[in-house]
């Protein structure tokens, strides 16, 4: 039997159609409309080219991850990349995060929970986010010279299978990142990679495994899964 490869990209109109829940006095909601525009005007006032947009939503655009890359902020390897996260049914914070797209493969990661803010849909909210957007901006060269860094660390470290092996077991069964749809395309990248890193057998290699399996994960996972991997990576290695 064949499954069906599940596909959450929608454009910006599914994201501006979809019906904003009411407010109330516990529950300010703040809608997709106005952190897209919030975001691509701070881009603009900090000198950031926008490359490329990317949406990935649920049907009804309740639970929304939005992905910026930046063309003025690159090396040879990967660019700089925004992500945030918004929900309508509170089923998720409201998220806010930096990190970097791999060029070869596509691969988004996330400067794991030191590069990301969330903030409950309760009190002054919307005021918060724009003050938060333009921080992490203001902060985001930093942390992607800090994500280029580590690149260029794990380019060095050589890894056998067995320790990619044992890394993937920690992954599943220790610290609960990657689940078992996850662990077979690791699997299977290990054996035949779909992508050349120029990296072999290095951390960074294994690293894109894992990234490039978390490609189809639901949108309401994207930014904490994503940062939960860079910090397995970051610091339990």
């Amino acid at each position: 039997m064949t499954h069906k490869k599940l596909n959450y990209q929608k454009t910006e109109t599914d994201l501006y159609l979809a019906e904003i829940p009411l407010e109330t006095r516990s529950y300010k909601p703040v809608s997709h409309k106005e952190i897209i525009e919030k975001t691509k005007e701070n881009l603009d006032i900090y000198g950031y080219k926008l490359n490329s947009e990317l949406y990935l939503a649920n049907d009804k655009c309740t639970q929304v991850t939005g992905l910026y890359t930046i063309s003025n902020m690159e090396d040879e390897d990967m660019q700089l990349q925004i992500a945030w996260m918004n929900s309508y049914d509170k089923s998720v914070t409201l998220k806010y995060a930096v990190g970097t797209r791999v060029f070869v493969c596509s691969n988004g990661s996330v400067y794991g929970d030191r590069g990301a803010f969330k903030r409950k849909h309760t009190g002054a909210v919307k005021q918060i986010t724009k003050e938060n957007i333009q921080m992490f901006l203001e902060e985001s060269s930093f942390i992607f010279n800090q994500m280029i860094k580590d690149k260029e660390e794990w380019k060095q470290i050589q890894v056998t299978k067995r320790t990619c092996a044992e890394l993937l077991g920690r992954m599943y069964a220790e610290e609960d990142i990657i689940k078992e749809t996850q662990v077979s395309i690791i699997k299977r990248e290990m054996e035949v990679p779909s992508f050349e890193y120029n990296a072999d057998n290095s951390l960074w290699e294994f690293y894109n495994h894992c990234t490039h399996s978390l490609k189809n994960i639901h949108p309401n996972s994207y930014i904490q899964n994503h940062a939960n991997l860079y910090n397995f990576f970051n610091e339990k290695i």
